[in-house]
């Protein structure tokens, strides 16, 4: 079976082929979910935000100008979403990290491989929860964000820096085993 790209696939969908519709949506979907996951924190969240994301997409696909590949655009489109989505949710309150952060590694060696970042992560404003997931989950380079941001790379480097001492500290008023609290 012939695997269309991603710019034939939008092609088709503006002239009003749902099945290319479906076929963009398929192949970006898994990628979408699990920053939405990482993002949020609870799978229904981050259902119901892939479905805000997709249909953002759909009605801004005419907008999509092909300056940028189509995974850009819809990474792009992702975390405007994302922090939109985060912004009306109330901040979430978290009794225990459950990571050891004190260890002498690398910081952001220890979030990018515990699983339980996730609930520190939403501790962050909106905007640094997208920065950290972005360099811990994605490996975007701060030259990577500051192209997609637009923002200068010693802000964003600094913003990262601070949102990973939030995350330390945070740890440290609460170290205890996250599995104690479950």
């Amino acid at each position: 079976m012939f695997k269309h790209d991603d710019n034939t696939l939008i092609k088709k969908a503006l002239g009003g082929s749902q099945r290319a519709w479906t076929r963009l949506v398929r192949r970006h979907e898994k990628q979408v979910y699990q920053h939405a996951l990482r993002l949020c924190g609870d799978p229904e969240d981050a259902l119901e935000l892939m479905q805000e994301i997709f249909l953002a997409v759909f009605r801004n696909l005419p907008s999509f100008h092909h300056r940028s590949s189509f995974s850009t655009w819809l990474y792009r489109v992702s975390a405007n979403r994302t922090i939109d989505f985060l912004r009306r949710r109330r901040p979430e309150t978290l009794d225990r990290s459950g990571m050891d952060i004190t260890s002498g590694e690398r910081p952001e060696d220890v979030l990018a491989g515990n699983q339980q970042v996730l609930m520190l992560l939403q501790r962050l404003k909106p905007e640094d929860r997208w920065l950290v997931e972005q360099k811990l989950y994605q490996g975007w380079t701060f030259a990577d964000l500051a192209r997609q941001t637009g923002e200068n790379i010693n802000t964003l480097k600094a913003r990262y820096y601070k949102a990973l001492d939030i995350m330390r500290t945070c740890h440290k008023e609460s170290p205890h085993d996250l599995a104690d609290s479950l």
